[in-house]
């Protein structure tokens, strides 16, 4: 499949079975999930995902039976190695819903139907080893510091084998990366607290989160909301950084600045559940001036 450029609109989106966007469950009858699982270990040259014929479905939670509706529509993808995407949309068109569903985190009730593949091979609930996913929410305990938090973390996240000092040297190496050496005794903080973490900083200290374990693969909810047009541009010139040494980001964005979308490699515009676009984002710019 060229990813360079292509409309998906002429891509096969419709059931053969005739059936509407939504599914019926009634009594015990089970619904069939359509995926292949097997134990994927992250190699060299780095993560390309890719899906196929993914679709996705949400228990409305209906009394009488349990109806779901089709969230997103038989998308087929890919994301090369060591890109930086932006994935895009209005509010309501599927966004998060397709990435948690990519990173084997999608919520209960929820139907995924496709395959999910890590270098052409199924990767199945292994996804959860090999990446790492920051949420839109900062979920912190605001009486941490900084070095309590990734203490914390480390010791939760990391092989046990791993003794003190190496844990003490990982997180200190992390927190230089993402400029947080300054703030590691600094407490997180909730919001209205004084001398506490600014939203800036405490978005990079979920990057440092998750980065303790190394993870290849990286999905962002959402990272710059809520942020300032500067931080917001910091946060994504180091998920830049980070793509270039060789991961694989994934990341929700709403109303980039023209200078933050330049620094994406790719884009994905999701219609009501339905690919619109996916390529460059010279070539996203192109197409949607024609």
């Amino acid at each position: 499949m060229d990813v360079e450029g292509t409309p998906l609109n002429d891509f096969n989106t419709s059931r053969e079975d005739g059936n509407s966007d939504s599914l019926q469950q009634s009594g015990s009858t089970p619904l069939k999930i359509l995926r292949t699982y097997s134990r994927w270990s992250p190699m060299e040259e780095g993560v390309t995902l890719a899906w196929n014929d993914l679709s996705v479905y949400a228990n409305m939670k209906e009394k009488s039976s349990k109806s779901y509706k089709r969230i997103i529509t038989e998308v087929t993808g890919a994301i090369r190695s060591g890109s930086l995407v932006a994935l895009m949309g209005a509010s309501g068109s599927g966004k998060s819903t397709l990435m948690a569903a990519l990173a084997y985190r999608s919520a209960g009730g929820v139907i995924v139907e496709g395959d999910i593949l890590i270098n052409g091979r199924p990767v199945g609930d292994y996804m959860r080893h090999i990446s790492g996913f920051m949420h839109q929410e900062d979920i912190f305990i605001g009486s941490l510091t900084v070095w309590e938090h990734m203490s914390i973390m480390a010791r939760m996240k990391l092989d046990r084998r791993i003794n003190d000092r190496e844990r003490r040297f990982k997180i200190c190496d992390i927190l230089k990366q993402l400029g947080l050496s300054q703030c590691m005794n600094t407490r997180i903080g909730l919001n209205g607290d004084s001398k506490v973490l600014s939203g800036g900083e405490k978005k990079r200290l979920a990057f440092a989160t998750e980065l303790l374990t190394d993870p290849p693969l990286l999905f962002c909810d959402e990272p710059t909301t809520g942020l300032d047009a500067y931080s917001a541009q910091k946060i994504v010139t180091m998920m830049n950084m980070m793509s270039a040494a060789g991961k694989t980001i994934l990341c929700t964005i709403h109303q980039p600045s023209s200078e933050i979308f330049a620094m994406f490699s790719q884009v994905i515009l999701l219609a009501d559940g339905k690919i619109a676009f996916m390529g460059s984002t010279a070539n996203a710019v192109q197409f949607f001036d024609k």
